[in-house]
């Protein structure tokens, strides 16, 4: 099936999806990077706008194209992941509803986001895409080129990482409201 495009929607579908796609980016390259790399995306977005075929939800098919030129930014560099302080996590710490909840959210965020940087990129980018952004098994697998069954694996050893790092590398405890907060072990 193909979707035929006058040009309208471009601008609607971009004022849409360009906030969400740019806190993935920013939830998954150095914030020095994220835009250029965002800008790299939405030039992307906007060339092949003309090919979009709808074999796919428009949203799908956009983070795919944010996911591949975060692919294409690190084989470039050949870097390591780090998450930049401006993702999502930092976003939910704004909702707190006094100074004392958004300084705890806030330093749980920093300490999940920079252990989030501390997996292997693909364990990363699925715990992002499922647990921040909110997508459907179905659609990270199209997003990944992969089946759904190997991204439920995916996300399964993700969780399990991502525990032991805290578990190795954090203090955590629930406080009296029962809200869990880390502190990064001493090093001594």
């Amino acid at each position: 099936m193909t979707i035929v495009h006058d040009g309208t929607g471009l601008e609607e579908s971009l004022a849409e999806y360009m906030p969400r796609l740019a806190r993935f980016i920013a939830t998954m390259a150095p914030g020095a990077e994220v835009e250029d790399i965002v800008q790299e995306t939405l030039l992307k977005i906007t060339n092949g706008w003309e090919r979009f075929r709808g074999d796919s939800a428009l949203s799908t098919w956009m983070f795919q194209i944010a996911s591949n030129t975060l692919s294409d930014y690190y084989r470039a560099r050949k870097n390591r992941i780090i998450v930049a302080d401006t993702g999502a996590g930092a976003a939910r710490a704004d909702t707190a509803d006094s100074p004392l909840n958004y300084a705890e959210n806030k330093e749980m965020s920093d300490c999940l986001e920079a252990r989030l940087g501390a997996l292997p990129r693909r364990y990363a980018r699925a715990l992002i895409l499922a647990e921040i952004e909110g997508k459907k098994m179905k659609e990270i697998a199209q997003m990944e080129g992969t089946s759904e069954n190997s991204i439920k694996t995916r996300l399964y050893r993700a969780r399990g990482k991502l525990r032991s790092i805290i578990e190795s590398s954090c203090d955590t405890a629930l406080d009296e409201r029962n809200v869990m907060v880390c502190h990064p072990k001493n090093r001594e």
